[in-house]
């Protein structure tokens, strides 16, 4: 079976990133060696062999998932409201930041997405870190100051 390798081409340089160690280049092709019959560098694999490394650095922990697959693993999350449960430690900071949020005008999906690249999470519901929290909250608090200036700016000049 041959088929379009470059897919598993891709795949590999994510795990290689993710496994520790593998991004050295020594132990990378001394592994591949070791696990592959003599071979050092991918070009000279089959592409079934592609397949079983693949599927050994996955079995190593490797994941490989893609955005639209993140997606569907996101909670659900409305444009226009998150649902800050009253039992939460850290309701009032996470209500503040959405507050402030939409007072900018963005949708609370895109706050999500801004969780998920600060700090990996998927949703600010996980989020518990204190820190973290403050971070977000500090950052659109100067947003707002700026919005407020120029909005207030704005309504003097008309």
């Amino acid at each position: 079976m041959q088929g379009n390798k470059q897919p598993l081409y891709a795949k590999i340089a994510i795990a290689r990133k993710q496994l520790p160690g593998m991004d050295d280049d020594n132990f990378w092709r001394g592994w591949l060696s070791d696990n592959f019959w003599g071979k050092r560098s991918l070009r000279k694999f089959e592409y079934v062999e592609l397949v079983r490394l693949v599927d050994l650095l996955g079995r190593m922990g490797a994941q490989y998932t893609t955005k639209a697959e993140k997606r569907q693993k996101r909670p659900y999350v409305r444009a226009d409201f998150i649902e800050i449960p009253n039992s939460d430690p850290n309701a009032r900071t996470k209500r503040m930041i959405c507050a402030i949020w939409r007072k900018l005008g963005y949708a609370l999906t895109g706050l999500e997405t801004r969780v998920e690249r600060q700090t990996g999470l998927l949703t600010i519901l996980g989020l518990h870190d204190g820190k973290q929290l403050t971070a977000i909250l500090t950052d659109l608090q100067k947003r707002e100051k700026a919005f407020d200036k120029k909005r207030a700016g704005g309504e003097s000049a008309a």
